[in-house]
Order: C-alpha cells, then sequence, then structure tokens
C-alpha cells in the first residue's frame, strides 16, 4: 500500500502453496517477495487442493453453461488433498442438484491420481466434461484406462501467466492417474 509499489510480501502458513498467477510452487512458513503491480492480486492456493473454475456469464443461466476446469497440483507426500463441484438449476428449490468429490493424492514414482465420485439427484449440468489442469512437469493422463496426451494451455485470457497442462475429462470419470 505504498505509492509505486510494484512487490510485496506474503507470508505462507506451513506447507506448499502454488502461486494461482505464474504457477510457481512455494513451501511455507515464512515470507516471500511477489509481484504485485497494479491490477494483480497476490494469491495462493494450498498445492493438493482441487479447485474449480467456471467462466463467470451475464447471469446465473449463463454461467451455469459456461464450460468447467479443474485445476490439481500434487499434496504433500502421505496426505490426500480434495475438492468439490455444486450444482443445481439456479431456480428450484426442489433440492435437485449434482456433486463432484476429487480426491488428489501422490502415487508411486511421482505419479498423481486424480478420483472422481459424481453423485447426481435427477440434476445433470448442461457440461459433459471439464477441462483438468495440472502444472507443467507431467508427459500424460490416463483417464478411467484410456492414456491421452497433455496440451499447453496458456492463461493469459485468464489474466494469468501461468501456463499449465490439459486434457478434457467426462465428468462421470472414475480416476485419472497422470504420469
Amino acid at each position: 500500500l505504498q505509492k509505486g509499489a510494484t512487490r510485496r510480501e506474503v507470508w505462507l502458513p506451513e506447507g506448499s502453496w502454488v502461486d494461482w498467477n505464474t504457477g510457481a510452487v512455494h513451501e511455507g512458513a515464512r515470507s516471500i517477495s511477489v509481484d504485485a503491480p497494479l491490477g494483480i492480486t497476490p494469491l495462493f492456493v494450498r498445492a493438493g487442493m482441487a479447485l474449480f473454475l467456471a467462466e463467470p456469464g451475464r447471469n446465473a443461466d449463463e454461467t451455469l453453461r459456461a464450460p468447467l476446469a479443474l485445476e490439481v497440483s500434487a499434496p504433500p507426500h502421505g496426505t490426500l488433498g480434495h475438492g468439490s463441484l455444486f450444482l443445481d438449476d439456479g431456480e428450484s428449490a426442489s433440492g435437485e442438484r449434482f456433486i463432484l468429490d476429487v480426491s488428489v493424492e501422490c502415487i508411486d514414482d511421482g505419479r498423481l491420481r486424480v478420483g472422481f465420485d459424481c453423485k447426481a439427484d435427477r440434476f445433470l449440468p448442461a457440461q459433459r466434461d471439464l477441462e483438468l489442469r495440472v502444472l507443467r512437469g507431467y508427459r500424460s493422463a490416463t483417464v478411467d484406462g484410456e492414456r491421452r496426451g497433455l496440451e499447453i494451455r496458456e492463461l493469459a485470457r485468464e489474466d494469468r501467466t501461468a501456463v499449465m497442462l490439459a486434457t478434457r475429462v467426462p465428468l462421470d470419470a472414475r480416476e485419472v492417474i497422470l504420469e
């Protein structure tokens, strides 16, 4: 909050943290100096979290139909990362909903397992799949036994300098193994 300042000291609690804007991974329990020019807010996500994203629309209906993305990073060994997506029709009080719970864990040889547990209560979202995004360092993704390549995904359109790897995953998938 100083005139002309373009960097900021940020305290990271214990654990591993991913810089939302750049994709850089930092160890916590310390302060780090990060770029913070006008228009950029330093934001960090705990490593291992499964974070769902949707493009915002002009209203709830547009947002409910927008493409979905899921960003995951490796949690510390021996821990389980997680996240949940909750969708409903945005209108009715009937309680029909779609819930997708995701778990993230490191498995042998540096591989990452992303597990999906879908709970649909008569409501099915407009989307049939999502874009799974991971930090660089993986070569392929195996979605429910089917091996796929990973594409480079630059996130400049989302006002981020991070570059990730991505593949499409159906919402009813059970497991993705990243190697």
